[in-house]
């Protein structure tokens, strides 16, 4: 008897387990025309031929309903391109229900050769609502979806001193894992400045920000014995820039001679949708050269 009951109750547990895994496999509900996978769209060139490509796209019960839009006026998914020829085009992806809401953009080159060999370019995915929700040129596009979002763009803004130390030597100091030797002639200047980037057309506000730090020894009036550039800090960005790099390759840099030392810092900043699809890259930078005068000159600049 008790043998009899143990085999049922084993045999309960494998059914309910059963039913149990069968609900789990079961189809989820989900609401007819939504979205359920969102995909890509990239270019790809070969034998004359430029094709977009859209994949990975899925919605609930509806078939992916793609319209193209051509840099060259064209409307279908593969046009015609010469050797070397850079094109861009935007696909408007939706369903029957809910119409084309959702667009991407890619853009690339052919081949220089004409030959079949190619790749795919940048894909900048401009969702439904607007990325940043920026039309700055009053065009339609959003800021981070337009290959030219401003009438001007991004400009020099306002370099301010933020603390400074000028002391007599001997000094000595520890740069990075060196130390250096300030003689007691000279004098160790150390200063700190904000340096800040505008729109031209928003000129009193700030989107691109970084403090640098440079410090010197300098006998007055007569001679620089060394110099040295730290490293940007305190980075700031406003939508819909974004700083990609403080220090493009070969910065902060220092230039050090007898009558002057040149200081330089210079980073990568854009117009980025989720910082990985960028456009209207600039190269932002700041130049100090100090005399033993102890006076200086500055030129800010966006590269």
């Amino acid at each position: 008897m008790r043998h009899s009951l143990l085999i049922g109750l084993v045999t309960m547990i494998a059914l309910s387990t059963t039913i149990v895994r069968a609900a789990d496999s079961a189809p989820q509900p989900c609401i007819y025309g939504a979205v359920l996978t969102q995909g890509t769209t990239s270019l790809s060139f070969g034998a004359g031929t430029a094709t977009a490509v859209v994949s990975g796209w899925s919605f609930c019960g509806e078939p992916t309903q793609v319209a193209y839009s051509w840099s060259t006026g064209a409307t279908s998914q593969a046009i015609s391109v010469s050797a070397g020829q850079c094109v861009s085009v935007t696909a408007h992806i939706g369903t029957n229900s809910n119409g084309l809401a959702w667009s991407q953009s890619a853009d690339g080159c052919a081949p220089p050769d004409g030959g079949s060999s190619g790749g795919s370019g940048g894909t900048t995915t401009c969702g439904s609502p607007s990325v940043t929700g920026r039309d700055s040129d009053g065009d339609g596009v959003d800021d981070a979806c337009d290959p030219t979002p401003f009438p001007y763009g991004i400009t020099s803004g306002q370099v301010t001193l933020q603390s400074e130390t000028d002391v007599a030597g001997p000094q000595r100091v520890l740069v990075g894992a060196t130390y250096k030797n300030c003689q007691g002639n000279a004098r160790l200047k150390t200063r700190t400045y904000k340096a800040e980037w505008a729109e031209a057309v928003l000129p009193s506000v700030t989107f691109l920000r970084f403090y640098v730090t440079y410090e010197v020894c300098y006998v007055p009036n007569n001679s620089i014995q060394w110099g040295v550039a730290f490293t940007p800090d305190r980075a700031y960005s406003l939508i819909p820039w974004t700083w990609n790099d403080t220090n493009d390759s070969g910065f902060p840099s220092t230039y050090v001679t007898n009558a002057s030392a040149r200081f330089q810092w210079q980073g990568t900043a854009a117009i980025c949708a989720w910082k990985f699809a960028c456009t209207g890259t600039r190269h932002p930078g700041l130049t100090i050269t100090f005399y033993p005068s102890n006076t200086e000159t500055r030129n800010e600049y966006t590269g």
